[in-house]
């Protein structure tokens, strides 16, 4: 009974050591350091890993060298270690239709109730109005887009845009997730 349960008992400690190598081997092979990692565990990690170095090293040294950059690029280039980007919406965000609804002879208080207020109010320039947008993805790809309206006194003389989009496009690059239907 004491022989049966012993032998038990080692095979399953031999499959636990079995299944650390190979796991361990596996996380080393793509850069991971786990010799460090086991040494900071305590006395029994130390015990493990400079058994794993012995046992899996060969002729190679017990504590490895750091890993070098193609190993780490591994890691980094994966999306593992990179931290989460926020997709930035600055400015106002201006479709086609609501630009066409701004008209050479509107007043100024009419425009702003149509855009809204500008981005920009260039004091050098006064008559006229900077409408801005800027998306960027946390990807880093960035979209800008720019509305000028021109006035003659308090009247719009001249619109000038860049290419806009239709009514919350959905194939729109910068419009915002929440609004997307």
């Amino acid at each position: 009974a004491i022989d049966s349960q012993l032998i038990r008992l080692g095979g399953k400690v031999l499959t636990f050591i079995i299944v650390s190598w190979i796991l361990l081997n596996a996380a080393d092979s793509i850069g991971i350091p786990v010799t460090p990692l086991m040494a900071g565990l305590g006395a029994g990690g130390l015990a493990l890993a400079l058994g794993i170095a012995l046992c899996s090293g060969g002729c190679a040294p017990i504590l490895p060298s750091l890993p070098s950059t193609p190993s780490l690029s591994r890691l980094t280039d994966s999306n593992l270690f990179k931290p989460f980007r926020l997709d930035i919406a600055q400015g106002n965000y201006l479709t086609s239709d609501t630009v066409e609804r701004v008209r050479p002879g509107m007043r100024r208080q009419d425009v702003r109730f149509v855009l809204g207020s500008p981005l920009l109010l260039d004091p050098f320039h006064p008559n006229r109005w900077d409408y801005i947008f800027r998306f960027q993805r946390g990807t880093g790809e960035s979209v800008t887009r720019r509305v000028t309206i021109h006035f003659d006194g308090d009247r719009v003389e001249r619109i000038e845009a860049d290419a806009l989009p239709g009514r919350d496009e959905a194939n729109d690059p910068a419009l915002p997730r929440n609004r997307r239907s």
